[in-house]
């Protein structure tokens, strides 16, 4: 695998676990409360993975690289305290 395959890879990864973590915020916008909070815990469990992912690639990343990481990161995070706020009533 050449520089490039390799960079192109990385940022293919790192947009597939990105688009986990989309499928499951919107899928629990529409369960009802057993299955929101299921959902929320495994997008938060998603969401530390990227995060850890980031903290064992800092220093190895390129500038672009860490720019998708960075943003994906604070998007999901919004997203899910966003969605843990808007917890619908008992």
């Amino acid at each position: 695998m050449t520089m490039a395959e390799d960079d192109l890879a990385f940022l293919n990864l790192v947009l597939l676990v990105g688009a986990l973590v989309t499928k499951k915020l919107e899928a629990a916008e529409k369960a009802g409360e057993r299955e929101r909070n299921e959902r929320l815990h495994r997008a938060r469990e998603t969401i530390d993975m990227v995060t850890a992912l980031k903290a064992r690639t800092t220093g190895r990343l390129k500038p672009e690289e860490e720019k998708v990481l960075d943003t994906m990161l604070a998007e999901f995070q919004t997203r899910y305290v966003r969605a843990t706020a808007n917890r619908p009533a008992r």
